[in-house]
């Protein structure tokens, strides 16, 4: 009997450290995976510049330099992209189960991936047309990419600090953008009006006869309610942040302040939508993406 219970122990012990050991194990392997879903994600940025630079080069090489998106010229943007994927990167290591480095994560990723669509399209469709497969799809894919990001800062406001919206009517206004956002993007795929520039003169392949006025006349409708979308999540924070106490409080310090200059960024980068001043967009639509992460 004696020696039956240390052996019975022992089996018990064995048992115990395997059942411990079986979670830990689980946690490494998922802390392994969430790191490199993570790494992939920021390389994406990195990935579509390389992409950009390649067809910078391929469209000298044509004799079309003047439709070079030119990375040296839009160092607003890159710093945006980079700034938002690498505080989002940061985030998500650091709290994974909370949506906001996630959101910023796929803002960095949007922009990159948008501007590396449009210089495929650029090449594959206007420098040497039919030279790339599904070059117009991509270009007109690529133009809807500030539909998604205006989205995106949209949600980043609704859900900073706690990862909620601040009640449920903020909610629903929060699940309001998403819908228009949707909306706008699906009209822009599916209509046949202009798109913005280098891809202008792109026909959109992907558009459907008969309705090409009424989803452009419905994606102008969509566009301007994610853009007041935006402005409500703005709205929503500094609700937050004058209710907030404590700890709350110093976590909005910097992004509160930050959402009040997007009225203005909103206002300008539509303005200069408007009467296609290229270089005025590129730069303000550049601070309002960088301006959130760096807060």
């Amino acid at each position: 009997m004696s020696r039956t219970l240390p052996a019975a122990a022992a089996t018990s012990a064995v048992a115990e450290t395997t059942t411990t050991a079986t979670p830990a194990s689980g946690g490494r392997l998922w802390r392994r995976v969430l790191v490199a879903g993570v790494v992939a994600a920021w390389l994406i940025v990195p990935a579509s510049l390389a992409v950009v630079m390649y067809f910078d080069r391929q469209l000298d090489e044509v004799g079309r330099p003047e439709l070079a998106l030119g990375l040296s010229d839009g160092v607003v943007y890159i710093l945006a992209m980079f700034s938002a994927a690498t505080v989002g990167a940061a985030l998500a290591l650091r709290r994974p189960r909370h949506p906001v480095g996630w959101l910023f994560l796929a803002q960095g990723g949007v922009l990159a991936v948008g501007t590396a669509l449009i210089s495929y399209a650029t090449y594959g469709a206007i420098a040497r047309p039919g030279s790339l497969p599904v070059a117009a799809v991509a270009g007109v894919v690529g133009d809807s990419g500030f539909l998604v990001w205006f989205v995106l800062i949209a949600l980043i406001f609704h859900l900073t600090p706690d990862g909620r919206p601040l009640s449920r009517r903020w909610a629903v206004l929060a699940w309001a953008t998403v819908v228009s956002g949707v909306i706008a993007v699906l009209a822009t795929w599916l209509s046949d009006g202009p798109l913005d520039p280098p891809v202008e003169s792109i026909r959109n392949p992907m558009a459907i006869s008969g309705i090409g006025d009424l989803m452009e006349y419905v994606g102008g409708i969509a566009d301007i309610a994610t853009a007041i979308g935006v402005l409500v999540g703005a709205l929503s924070l500094i609700a937050r942040y004058r209710r907030a106490r404590g700890l709350e409080r110093r976590q909005l310090l910097w992004m509160a302040p930050a959402a009040i200059f997007v009225p203005i960024l909103v206002a300008a980068s539509f303005v200069a939508s408007y009467l296609d001043n290229d270089a005025v967009l590129s730069v303000v639509a550049g601070l309002f993406v960088v301006l959130l992460p760096l807060a």
